[in-house]
């Protein structure tokens, strides 16, 4: 067996070395590349709906996905980039009418993605429900006052259902057109988060840089 000379030992020591900074290259890369956040409970997250959702044409089980559009800032400073998906299905539907009674649709979600990293969420249902007196509520939102949880100006043929723009919250009542409930895409939505969720993504150059 050949005893290794001197020469061989620091050649050898120095590939080890090597190795290891490598190693702690990578780990160090990853690690900082990646940032893991919870977004807290309570937090209301606002995305845009990816596609119409009507009692007309939904029915429970339908899917129903939201996509934020503006970054959300965290108490410890922390800034989560646009484009979080919020994943819900539709639990009812149901028109309105003389028999029928008011329109309502129910909408539960059940988990947000981020940069392809899936996790599931628990966050309070939106309801959103019309009312039986088209007058009294046309006039209630004629008259400027904030309806449950939509934010926003509400311009135009009030009878009409939800302004663009506007932002559905929980509890929220709208008028409708023909006793249905009609969000078309790019309706805004509020999600209240009942429980805190962690995230991990890539922070965008401008974010580093703030």
């Amino acid at each position: 067996m050949r005893v290794p000379d001197g020469r061989t030992k620091l050649v050898a020591g120095m590939m080890s070395v090597a190795a290891v900074g490598l190693l702690a290259a990578t780990v160090a890369r990853n690690t900082g590349g990646t940032v893991r956040a919870e977004i807290p409970s309570g937090t209301r997250l606002v995305g845009a709906l990816d596609n119409t959702v009507s009692t007309a044409r939904t029915e429970p089980g339908d899917p129903v996905r939201l996509r934020t559009v503006k970054s959300l800032e965290l108490a410890d400073g922390t800034t989560v980039p646009e484009g979080i998906v919020i994943e819900g299905e539709v639990v009812r539907a149901r028109g309105g009418g003389r028999l029928a009674g008011a329109p309502e649709l129910i909408i539960r979600f059940t988990a947000l993605s981020l940069q392809g990293q899936r996790q599931e969420i628990t966050a309070d249902p939106l309801r959103v429900r019309g009312k039986n007196d088209l007058g009294e509520s046309a006039a209630l939102i004629g008259g400027g006052a904030l309806v449950g949880g939509v934010v926003g100006a509400l311009a135009g043929n009030t009878t009409a259902g939800v302004a663009a723009g506007a932002v559905i919250g929980t509890g929220t009542a709208v008028v409708t057109k023909g006793d249905q409930i009609v969000l078309p895409a790019s309706q805004k939505l509020r999600v209240r988060l009942a429980k805190a969720v962690t995230v991990r993504f890539k922070p965008r150059a401008r974010d580093r840089e703030s």
